[in-house]
């Protein structure tokens, strides 16, 4: 019997992308953000999904390896690498696997194995408008692309900037890099080179602001996740009926109930002491499967409409939880991990831990079982 899964609510998914559609309207594409196992969802399991979807029009990865993943499970989607290439650059080409390009060392890379294979690799260049991370600087990179653009192999298809705080309520920062990023492609237009694909938007900026020029990549949208208040608040004052759902739910079932009399410790280090005659129930998940260990005596568990409380230390694959209260809870009932239910979602973990929600859901063990329901 499987004693741990995740459930994936395939009409939850289709529903929040038809959401992020009708901000953007028709003439903006979709880049679905699929890194990092679909923040922790399941990355063929999501792709196989957005793969059939008209409204997705990329599929974005941070490795190639992962891109080459979804290729060997029938992804057809166009894909872009959008980080780094830890599979040989000759496999991205074969495999029709647009890669993004910062600096020139790639770039000529790229070049000579596209020539060896007698075709192009397509690019996307990624300018850094003041995030400070990856990218070419944002005043070198009219030089850059004219290099590019001189490489009988390479494919210019795409250009992007990313964001540093869209999610924030002063949004000076980001009208200036937003602004850094439309100058540069006023530039390019006044020199004739117009590239087809440009992107900047992440979830925050396309749900509040007019950034989107001609794609949007979303990720925490998409799975239903908000970036913060301030983004909840503004866009649904600004798109009156915007609904996110989240997409994921964990479940676990219960292995054991007892019962421990009055003083007894729970745990290692004995941070849990009964106060009285206690019921546990214990579950077979841990924080090897990711459950944060700062939850122990904090978090909270949903079993049968009930929430109880995690006591004791969440061990690397059991966890106790105190069913006292609940005789109706018994061994082999199933109990919601992580869910959209108060007390048991990634806001209530992020307030309780003072943590970054994304951090805690793309630590969910990548083998946990995947159901799309």
């Amino acid at each position: 019997m499987i004693n741990t899964w995740i459930e994936l609510n395939k009409s939850n998914l289709i529903h929040n992308v038809d959401q992020v559609k009708k901000i953007i309207g028709k003439n903006v594409q979709i880049a679905a953000v699929i890194k990092s196992n679909a923040y922790g969802h399941g990355l063929v399991e999501i792709s196989s999904i957005l793969n059939k979807l008209d409204a997705i029009s990329y599929l974005c990865t941070a490795g190639l390896s992962e891109a080459l993943e979804l290729r060997k499970n029938n992804i057809s989607k166009p894909i872009l690498v959008m980080s780094y290439n830890d599979a040989p650059l000759e496999e991205a080409i074969k495999n029709k696997i647009d890669l993004t390009v910062y600096e020139t060392n790639t770039l000529n890379q790229l070049n000579l194995a596209a020539n060896k294979l007698n075709t192009k690799a397509s690019i996307h260049i990624k300018v850094d408008t003041g995030l400070s991370r990856l990218g070419v600087p944002v005043d070198q990179a009219l030089e850059f692309i004219n290099y590019a653009r001189q490489l009988d192999g390479i494919l210019i298809a795409g250009i992007f900037t990313h964001f540093a705080e869209s999610e924030v309520e002063n949004q000076e920062y980001t009208e200036l890099q937003s602004n850094k990023f439309k100058n540069l492609l006023t530039n390019l237009s006044t020199l004739n080179f117009d590239i087809p694909i440009k992107h900047c938007a992440n979830s925050s900026a396309t749900l509040t602001h007019q950034h989107s020029v001609n794609m949007i990549r979303t990720g925490r949208a998409l799975y239903g996740i908000w970036s913060s208040k301030f983004v909840k608040e503004k866009s649904t004052k600004l798109h009156p009926g915007l609904v996110l759902k989240p997409v994921l739910e964990w479940k676990s079932r219960i292995i054991q109930t007892k019962t421990i009399s009055t003083d007894t410790f729970v745990g290692y280090k004995r941070t849990f002491q009964a106060k009285r005659k206690t019921r546990l129930a214990i579950l077979p998940i841990g924080y090897w499967e990711g459950l944060n260990h700062g939850l122990s005596n904090k978090g909270h568990i949903l079993v049968n409409g009930h929430l109880v409380p995690i006591v004791g230390k969440i061990c690397m694959n059991l966890t106790t939880i105190d069913v006292t209260d609940f005789p109706d809870i018994q061994e082999g009932d199933v109990a919601t991990i992580l869910g959209n239910y108060p007390g048991v979602w990634l806001d209530d973990w992020s307030e309780k831990l003072d943590a970054l929600p994304l951090e805690m859901i793309t630590h969910l063990y990548p083998q946990i079982l995947r159901k799309i329901i």
